[in-house]
């Protein structure tokens, strides 16, 4: 009997099981654990007024994230439950994207969809957060250590919301797709 499961587990199509599934749900500064606080300041100085921080759940777990305009781009900070910086998104447009990156990553897409259209691009930044903080505070371009991207892809049958994460030179390293849910259905165990 315990070998249903692990066969229909294997039946289970791939994209099953990557999917994503999350919301956010808005939270003030005061709230926000300290460590994250303390990081935002080493990170930016002064934080621009109109910041804005959420809490982000995931079905097993929760983070936090700061947005806010920063040198005329959207900055996404990401930090885990207790504070630890996860990594910075920095948005950025599609076309100003270097095309030795840009063609490898729609080369990558063309294979997988055979209509995509890409509607977020973000630049990742992870590592010790005194070189984040060296790289955001000077006045050259920012050197990301992945992209992130959002596209509606179609396969041929339907038109799904897809979440790419690709190196600097524009291998894939991870897909999922994103479901999108009414907050108020889930239950939070933490």
């Amino acid at each position: 009997m315990e070998k249903i499961p692990l066969i229909l587990l294997l039946l289970l199509p791939f994209s099953l099981l990557a999917q994503k599934v999350e919301f956010e749900k808005r939270s003030r500064y005061d709230k926000l654990p300290p460590a994250m606080q303390e990081s935002l300041q080493a990170l930016y100085g002064q934080l621009p007024k109109r910041a804005k921080f959420y809490q982000e759940y995931q079905k097993e777990s929760y983070s936090y994230e700061a947005k806010f305009r920063y040198r005329g781009h959207c900055h996404s900070v990401e930090y885990d439950a207790a504070g630890q910086l996860e990594d910075i998104e920095v948005r950025q447009k599609w076309k100003k994207l270097a095309p030795e990156i840009r063609q490898p990553i729609e080369q990558a897409l063309e294979q997988q969809f055979k209509r995509y259209r890409i509607r977020k691009l973000q630049l990742q930044l992870t590592g010790p957060e005194q070189d984040l903080a060296q790289q955001l505070q000077a006045k050259k371009p920012l050197i990301p250590s992945a992209y992130e991207l959002i596209i509606k892809g179609n396969d041929g049958q339907s038109w799904q919301l897809w979440e790419f994460l690709f190196t600097a030179e524009g291998q894939i390293l991870r897909q999922e797709q994103l479901i999108e849910v009414d907050a108020s259905s889930w239950q939070l165990d933490y």
